[in-house]
């Protein structure tokens, strides 16, 4: 069976830590590789990976992400063993620079030199992993003998990146375990994974060592219509609410969407706004459609080099979204 991850629903649908747990284990029923945990401004990632661990045996558990500012490179280090000696050696560590938003306006910390940061956090992470000390001169961090006072069960959690600039995902290539984006256009996915590749290629490794995991907005159901309007709700929060996706959109080449969509989010009108989500945008982006649909969608990652994609869920009934965790399962 390919491998495929899931993005859990979190506290902004509704789901408290028993439904999140619940869900992670119905998961693990249908042979997910992963279930990943967000963590912006909701629970504690870790701490809710950790009682998923407790309740299930075989499943992997990825933050989905952590930032690489409200926790120091030495405490995410701490965090990533602990939880790997719970789940007996199943953590991820997805990790990113997340926003200067958040960061500046949330964490009350300077958002600067992002990309540096988490280079030199994915140095730390690993060598706090390998060495009972370690001692670092960075750019920004700097550790004089820094002990390490317990064993961990593995000296190499994979860290992931979730990079969507071209700058970080030739870091991704040259120091991260795994690429971990989210709203990748389909038409532009090869494109990226060569570029990962050939970082990878550049920095003396083996570009089979990235493992290629993207997060994919996803919601199937008989009623195919219906799922898309889940799907066209969530996108539309991203293009309307949130000014850096909507920059990347413009980017992406959907200037238009961005617009017309905003326009009607501005207006407070959330239910046009979805409306003027458009289909060419949202087959590129996500999936929304029949099982049968959305099965055939996941085998398009795959080759075009995605090795675990995460479908994302929008906001939708529970019977709506394990419908769509229990059908991706076996694509």
């Amino acid at each position: 069976m390919a491998q495929l991850g899931l993005r859990l629903p979190d506290e902004t649908y509704g789901y408290d830590i028993a439904d999140v747990v619940e869900l992670a284990t119905f998961a693990e029923s249908c042979d997910y590789h992963s279930v990943w945990t967000a963590e912006l401004q909701g629970h504690n990632g870790f701490v809710i990976l950790g009682q998923i661990a407790a309740e299930t045996s075989d499943i992997g558990l990825g933050t989905g992400i952590v930032n690489v500012y409200s926790r120091t490179p030495a405490l995410l280090a701490m965090s990533v063993a602990t939880l790997d000696e719970l789940s007996d050696g199943r953590t991820i560590l997805g990790l990113a620079a997340s926003s200067k938003v958040t960061i500046e306006e949330w964490h009350g910390l300077e958002y600067e030199r992002p990309l540096r940061r988490v280079r030199e956090s994915i140095e730390i992470i690993r060598a706090v992993m390998k060495n009972r000390r370690v001692t670092y001169d960075g750019e920004i961090f700097s550790l004089e003998d820094y002990p390490r006072s317990f064993d961990p069960v593995r000296e190499d959690v994979p860290i992931y990146n979730a990079a969507l600039g071209p700058t970080n995902r030739k870091l991704t290539g040259e120091y991260a375990d795994g690429w971990l984006p989210v709203h990748v256009p389909r038409s532009r996915f090869a494109e990226y994974v060569s570029e990962i590749d050939e970082a990878a290629e550049g920095a003396g490794r083996d570009p089979d060592d990235v493992t290629v995991a993207p997060y994919v907005v996803a919601c199937v159901d008989e009623d195919g219509e219906r799922a898309r309007g889940y799907v066209r709700n969530l996108l539309s929060f991203y293009l309307g609410a949130i000014d850096y996706y909507a920059g990347v959109f413009r980017r992406f080449g959907f200037e238009d969407d961005v617009e017309a969509v905003r326009e009607a989010w501005s207006a407070g009108n959330r239910d046009e706004a979805a409306a003027r989500v458009s289909d060419e945008l949202l087959d590129e982006i996500a999936i929304g459609g029949t099982p049968e649909e959305g099965r055939a969608r996941l085998r398009e990652y795959r080759e075009l080099g995605a090795d675990i994609p995460v479908i994302y869920p929008p906001n939708a009934p529970r019977d709506v979204i394990e419908t769509t965790v229990e059908e991706l399962a076996t694509y």
